[in-house]
Protein backbone atom coordinates (compact mmCIF):
# COMPACT_ATOMS: atom_id res chain seq x y z
CA UNK A 1 0.00 0.00 0.00
CA UNK A 2 2.88 1.92 0.69
CA UNK A 3 4.61 1.40 -2.41
CA UNK A 4 1.36 2.77 -4.17
CA UNK A 5 0.96 5.54 -2.29
CA UNK A 6 4.59 6.43 -3.00
CA UNK A 7 4.03 5.97 -6.79
CA UNK A 8 0.88 8.33 -6.60
CA UNK A 9 2.07 11.27 -4.99
CA UNK A 10 5.27 11.20 -7.40
CA UNK A 11 5.41 13.17 -10.63
CA UNK A 12 2.69 12.40 -13.44
CA UNK A 13 4.91 11.19 -16.21
CA UNK A 14 6.62 8.73 -13.00
CA UNK A 15 2.89 7.44 -12.28
CA UNK A 16 2.56 6.48 -16.31
CA UNK A 17 5.92 4.69 -16.58
CA UNK A 18 5.23 3.12 -13.05
CA UNK A 19 1.67 1.63 -14.47
CA UNK A 20 3.05 0.53 -18.06
CA UNK A 21 5.64 -1.17 -16.52
CA UNK A 22 3.18 -3.03 -14.01
CA UNK A 23 0.49 -3.53 -17.18
CA UNK A 24 4.00 -5.13 -19.01
CA UNK A 25 5.02 -7.31 -16.37
CA UNK A 26 1.78 -8.64 -15.53
CA UNK A 27 1.45 -9.26 -19.71
CA UNK A 28 5.13 -10.94 -19.65
CA UNK A 29 4.17 -13.14 -17.10
CA UNK A 30 0.58 -14.32 -18.19
CA UNK A 31 2.22 -15.17 -21.54
CA UNK A 32 2.65 -18.73 -21.00
CA UNK A 33 -1.32 -18.97 -20.83
CA UNK A 34 -1.17 -18.36 -24.98
CA UNK A 35 1.83 -19.82 -25.50
CA UNK A 36 1.76 -23.53 -23.34
CA UNK A 37 -0.74 -23.84 -21.04
CA UNK A 38 0.35 -24.61 -17.71
CA UNK A 39 -0.56 -27.70 -15.72
CA UNK A 40 -1.83 -24.99 -13.21
CA UNK A 41 -2.74 -21.45 -14.47
CA UNK A 42 -3.92 -20.13 -11.56
CA UNK A 43 -0.53 -20.75 -10.02
CA UNK A 44 1.00 -18.90 -13.48
CA UNK A 45 -1.95 -15.61 -12.87
CA UNK A 46 -0.97 -15.09 -9.14
CA UNK A 47 2.89 -15.34 -10.08
CA UNK A 48 2.64 -12.92 -13.09
CA UNK A 49 0.29 -10.66 -10.53
CA UNK A 50 2.86 -10.87 -7.88
CA UNK A 51 5.73 -10.03 -10.19
CA UNK A 52 3.97 -7.42 -11.31
CA UNK A 53 3.70 -5.85 -7.77
CA UNK A 54 6.88 -6.03 -7.05
CA UNK A 55 7.55 -3.09 -9.88
CA UNK A 56 6.05 -0.44 -7.89
CA UNK A 57 7.25 -2.18 -4.45
CA UNK A 58 11.03 -1.54 -5.19
CA UNK A 59 10.69 2.43 -4.83
CA UNK A 60 8.53 2.53 -1.94
CA UNK A 61 9.56 -0.62 -0.27
CA UNK A 62 13.05 -1.70 -1.57
CA UNK A 63 13.76 -4.19 1.04
CA UNK A 64 10.47 -5.71 0.38
CA UNK A 65 11.07 -5.70 -3.03
CA UNK A 66 14.58 -7.64 -2.88
CA UNK A 67 13.17 -10.10 -0.32
CA UNK A 68 9.84 -10.77 -2.52
CA UNK A 69 11.84 -12.03 -5.74
CA UNK A 70 12.88 -14.95 -3.85
CA UNK A 71 9.90 -16.54 -4.61
CA UNK A 72 10.30 -15.73 -8.00
CA UNK A 73 12.92 -18.07 -8.66
CA UNK A 74 11.10 -21.59 -7.02
CA UNK A 75 8.13 -21.51 -9.40
CA UNK A 76 7.16 -23.18 -12.60
CA UNK A 77 6.53 -20.10 -14.36
CA UNK A 78 10.14 -18.96 -15.79
CA UNK A 79 8.24 -15.40 -17.38
CA UNK A 80 8.49 -13.80 -14.27
CA UNK A 81 11.86 -14.54 -13.45
CA UNK A 82 12.77 -11.95 -16.17
CA UNK A 83 11.69 -9.74 -13.67
CA UNK A 84 14.09 -10.32 -10.88
CA UNK A 85 17.04 -8.89 -12.14
CA UNK A 86 15.52 -5.25 -13.02
CA UNK A 87 13.64 -5.24 -9.50
CA UNK A 88 16.35 -5.84 -7.34
CA UNK A 89 19.26 -3.57 -9.54
CA UNK A 90 16.55 -0.65 -8.76
CA UNK A 91 15.83 -1.93 -5.60
CA UNK A 92 19.41 -1.86 -3.91
CA UNK A 93 20.06 1.38 -5.67
CA UNK A 94 17.92 2.65 -2.88
CA UNK A 95 19.51 0.96 0.03
CA UNK A 96 22.14 2.32 2.20
CA UNK A 97 24.62 1.46 3.31
CA UNK A 98 26.23 -1.20 0.99
CA UNK A 99 26.67 -3.52 4.03
CA UNK A 100 22.78 -4.13 4.15
CA UNK A 101 22.31 -4.47 0.93
CA UNK A 102 24.54 -7.64 1.40
CA UNK A 103 23.04 -8.66 4.49
CA UNK A 104 19.48 -8.35 2.10
CA UNK A 105 20.81 -10.31 -0.78
CA UNK A 106 22.30 -12.82 2.00
CA UNK A 107 18.64 -13.51 3.18
CA UNK A 108 17.34 -13.76 0.14
CA UNK A 109 19.18 -15.90 -1.12
CA UNK A 110 19.12 -18.43 2.01
CA UNK A 111 14.83 -17.79 1.47
CA UNK A 112 15.07 -19.25 -2.41
CA UNK A 113 17.19 -22.11 -0.55
CA UNK A 114 14.26 -22.60 2.04
CA UNK A 115 11.33 -22.35 -0.24
CA UNK A 116 13.12 -24.50 -2.88
CA UNK A 117 13.59 -27.47 0.64
CA UNK A 118 9.80 -26.78 1.01
CA UNK A 119 8.64 -27.14 -2.63
CA UNK A 120 10.65 -30.44 -2.73
CA UNK A 121 8.96 -31.53 0.30
CA UNK A 122 5.66 -31.03 -1.57
CA UNK A 123 6.27 -32.15 -4.93
CA UNK A 124 8.28 -35.19 -6.21
CA UNK A 125 11.40 -33.35 -7.48
CA UNK A 126 15.08 -33.74 -7.96
CA UNK A 127 16.23 -32.08 -4.90
CA UNK A 128 20.01 -31.61 -6.10
CA UNK A 129 19.03 -30.24 -9.77
CA UNK A 130 16.66 -28.15 -8.16
CA UNK A 131 19.34 -26.83 -5.90
CA UNK A 132 21.71 -26.33 -8.47
CA UNK A 133 19.76 -24.70 -11.02
CA UNK A 134 17.87 -22.26 -7.96
CA UNK A 135 21.80 -21.72 -7.23
CA UNK A 136 22.87 -20.83 -10.87
CA UNK A 137 19.82 -18.62 -10.87
CA UNK A 138 20.27 -16.43 -7.69
CA UNK A 139 23.90 -15.36 -8.95
CA UNK A 140 22.96 -14.52 -12.39
CA UNK A 141 19.50 -12.55 -11.54
CA UNK A 142 20.22 -11.96 -7.79
CA UNK A 143 23.73 -11.50 -7.11
CA UNK A 144 25.04 -9.76 -9.96
CA UNK A 145 22.03 -7.07 -10.01
CA UNK A 146 22.65 -6.14 -6.35
CA UNK A 147 26.59 -5.62 -6.87
CA UNK A 148 25.54 -3.22 -9.95
CA UNK A 149 22.90 -1.75 -8.05
CA UNK A 150 25.21 -0.90 -5.14
CA UNK A 151 27.94 0.64 -7.40
CA UNK A 152 24.97 2.77 -8.59
CA UNK A 153 23.73 3.66 -5.14
CA UNK A 154 27.28 4.87 -4.68
CA UNK A 155 27.71 6.90 -7.53
CA UNK A 156 24.44 8.93 -6.88
CA UNK A 157 25.77 10.91 -4.03
CA UNK A 158 28.84 11.76 -5.69
CA UNK A 159 27.00 12.92 -8.74
CA UNK A 160 24.78 15.45 -6.48
CA UNK A 161 28.08 16.54 -4.18
CA UNK A 162 30.06 17.09 -7.85
CA UNK A 163 26.72 18.87 -8.90
CA UNK A 164 26.48 21.16 -5.76
CA UNK A 165 30.03 22.15 -5.99
CA UNK A 166 29.79 22.59 -9.38
CA UNK A 167 27.07 25.43 -8.51
CA UNK A 168 29.01 26.47 -5.98
CA UNK A 169 31.91 27.25 -8.35
CA UNK A 170 29.83 28.76 -10.87
CA UNK A 171 27.90 31.12 -7.70
CA UNK A 172 31.59 32.00 -6.86
CA UNK A 173 32.83 33.15 -10.37
CA UNK A 174 29.40 34.93 -10.84
CA UNK A 175 30.25 37.02 -7.52
CA UNK A 176 33.93 37.44 -8.49
CA UNK A 177 33.01 38.70 -11.88
CA UNK A 178 30.42 40.90 -10.30
CA UNK A 179 32.83 42.30 -7.68
CA UNK A 180 35.79 42.94 -10.36
CA UNK A 181 33.30 45.04 -12.59
CA UNK A 182 32.09 47.15 -9.40
CA UNK A 183 36.19 47.63 -8.92
CA UNK A 184 36.79 48.83 -12.79
CA UNK A 185 33.38 51.13 -12.20
CA UNK A 186 34.59 52.55 -9.31
CA UNK A 187 38.07 53.30 -10.51
CA UNK A 188 36.87 54.92 -13.68
CA UNK A 189 34.46 56.69 -11.52
CA UNK A 190 37.48 58.22 -9.88
CA UNK A 191 39.52 59.20 -12.70
CA UNK A 192 36.28 60.85 -14.21
CA UNK A 193 36.06 62.50 -11.10
CA UNK A 194 39.79 63.91 -11.45
CA UNK A 195 39.11 65.05 -14.89
CA UNK A 196 36.19 66.49 -14.11
CA UNK A 197 37.32 68.52 -11.34
CA UNK A 198 39.69 69.24 -13.84
CA UNK A 199 38.35 70.71 -16.32
CA UNK A 200 36.14 72.74 -13.77
CA UNK A 201 38.62 74.50 -12.67
CA UNK A 202 40.76 75.51 -16.00
CA UNK A 203 36.53 76.67 -16.86
CA UNK A 204 37.02 78.92 -14.09
CA UNK A 205 40.54 80.19 -14.72
CA UNK A 206 39.19 80.81 -17.98
CA UNK A 207 35.75 83.01 -17.19
CA UNK A 208 38.28 84.84 -14.55
CA UNK A 209 41.10 85.81 -17.23
CA UNK A 210 37.81 86.85 -19.16
CA UNK A 211 36.42 89.09 -17.17
CA UNK A 212 39.20 90.72 -16.19
CA UNK A 213 40.29 90.97 -20.02
CA UNK A 214 37.10 92.59 -20.88
CA UNK A 215 37.26 94.88 -17.84
CA UNK A 216 40.90 96.41 -18.80
CA UNK A 217 40.17 96.22 -22.86
CA UNK A 218 36.77 97.63 -22.32
CA UNK A 219 37.59 101.01 -23.62
CA UNK A 220 39.80 100.12 -26.08
CA UNK A 221 37.08 97.61 -27.64
CA UNK A 222 34.95 100.67 -27.42
CA UNK A 223 37.41 102.70 -29.82
CA UNK A 224 37.97 100.11 -32.20
CA UNK A 225 34.42 99.24 -32.70
CA UNK A 226 33.75 102.97 -33.48
CA UNK A 227 36.35 102.61 -36.01
CA UNK A 228 34.66 99.38 -37.69
CA UNK A 229 37.84 97.10 -36.42
CA UNK A 230 37.95 93.53 -34.50
CA UNK A 231 37.17 94.23 -30.95
CA UNK A 232 39.45 91.11 -29.63
CA UNK A 233 42.99 89.84 -31.82
CA UNK A 234 42.95 86.25 -32.86
CA UNK A 235 44.12 84.97 -29.87
CA UNK A 236 43.45 87.41 -27.16
CA UNK A 237 41.74 84.69 -24.83
CA UNK A 238 45.07 82.96 -24.55
CA UNK A 239 47.00 85.79 -23.62
CA UNK A 240 44.64 87.66 -21.06
CA UNK A 241 44.83 84.06 -19.55
CA UNK A 242 48.57 83.69 -19.30
CA UNK A 243 48.51 87.24 -18.05
CA UNK A 244 45.98 86.56 -15.44
CA UNK A 245 47.64 83.42 -14.06
CA UNK A 246 51.30 84.57 -14.20
CA UNK A 247 49.90 88.06 -12.21
CA UNK A 248 49.84 85.41 -8.85
CA UNK A 249 52.63 82.58 -9.56
CA UNK A 250 55.65 82.31 -7.76
CA UNK A 251 58.05 81.25 -10.67
CA UNK A 252 61.34 80.81 -8.96
CA UNK A 253 59.33 78.58 -6.80
CA UNK A 254 57.78 76.29 -9.44
CA UNK A 255 60.79 75.34 -10.50
CA UNK A 256 62.51 74.43 -7.65
CA UNK A 257 59.48 71.77 -7.71
CA UNK A 258 60.19 70.36 -10.85
CA UNK A 259 63.95 70.47 -11.07
CA UNK A 260 64.30 66.61 -9.64
CA UNK A 261 61.79 65.66 -12.71
CA UNK A 262 63.50 64.12 -16.01
CA UNK A 263 62.59 65.52 -19.36
CA UNK A 264 59.64 63.02 -20.29
CA UNK A 265 58.39 63.81 -17.03
CA UNK A 266 58.24 67.38 -17.49
CA UNK A 267 56.72 66.84 -20.98
CA UNK A 268 53.95 64.89 -19.11
CA UNK A 269 53.54 67.82 -16.40
CA UNK A 270 53.72 69.93 -19.66
CA UNK A 271 50.39 68.68 -21.44
CA UNK A 272 48.61 68.02 -17.95
CA UNK A 273 49.04 71.71 -18.30
CA UNK A 274 46.96 72.13 -21.54
CA UNK A 275 43.88 69.84 -19.96
CA UNK A 276 44.63 66.55 -21.58
CA UNK A 277 43.84 63.25 -20.67
CA UNK A 278 45.59 60.23 -20.03
CA UNK A 279 45.10 58.48 -23.11
CA UNK A 280 45.65 62.27 -25.06
CA UNK A 281 48.87 62.30 -23.36
CA UNK A 282 49.63 59.20 -24.36
CA UNK A 283 48.80 59.94 -27.93
CA UNK A 284 50.69 62.93 -27.82
CA UNK A 285 54.56 61.43 -26.50
CA UNK A 286 53.75 57.71 -28.13
CA UNK A 287 53.84 56.24 -24.73
CA UNK A 288 51.18 53.37 -23.65
CA UNK A 289 48.21 54.81 -21.03
CA UNK A 290 50.60 52.37 -17.81
CA UNK A 291 53.64 54.49 -18.61
CA UNK A 292 51.33 57.97 -18.36
CA UNK A 293 49.69 56.96 -15.47
CA UNK A 294 53.47 55.79 -13.74
CA UNK A 295 54.76 59.41 -14.45
CA UNK A 296 51.74 61.21 -13.65
CA UNK A 297 52.41 59.51 -10.37
CA UNK A 298 56.13 60.02 -9.73
CA UNK A 299 54.98 63.66 -10.72
CA UNK A 300 52.38 64.16 -8.25
CA UNK A 301 55.20 62.34 -5.49
CA UNK A 302 58.14 64.60 -6.40
CA UNK A 303 56.31 67.91 -7.01
CA UNK A 304 54.36 67.30 -3.44
CA UNK A 305 51.06 68.16 -5.68
CA UNK A 306 48.08 65.98 -4.41
CA UNK A 307 46.31 66.10 -7.67
CA UNK A 308 45.98 66.75 -11.20
CA UNK A 309 44.83 70.45 -10.94
CA UNK A 310 47.67 71.39 -8.64
CA UNK A 311 50.26 69.87 -11.36
CA UNK A 312 48.26 71.70 -13.82
CA UNK A 313 48.54 74.78 -12.23
CA UNK A 314 52.37 73.79 -11.27
CA UNK A 315 53.27 73.90 -14.70
CA UNK A 316 51.34 76.92 -15.75
CA UNK A 317 53.71 78.91 -13.15
CA UNK A 318 56.99 76.89 -13.78
CA UNK A 319 56.43 78.41 -17.53
CA UNK A 320 55.83 75.05 -19.09
CA UNK A 321 53.46 76.18 -21.38
CA UNK A 322 55.32 79.80 -22.23
CA UNK A 323 57.08 78.26 -25.25
CA UNK A 324 54.40 75.53 -26.63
Amino acid sequence: MESWLAVRAAERRTVVTETLLCVLVAAVGLMPLLLAPPHRPASAVVEALWAALLVPARRGRPVAAVLGCAALFVHDNVWTLAVAPLVVLSATRRIAPPRRVWQLVGVACAAVGILTFARALVRPVALQSELAENAVSAVLFLLLPALAGTLLGRRRPLVSLLRERNAYLEQARVLTAAAARLEERTRIAGEMDDLLGHRLSLISVHAGALELGAARQGPAAVRLAARGEPVLAPRITRQLLERHVKSGRDTEAALRRTEELTPAEQDVLRLLGTDLSNAEIADQLYLSAGTVKAHISRILTRTGCANRVQAAVLARDAGLLTDR
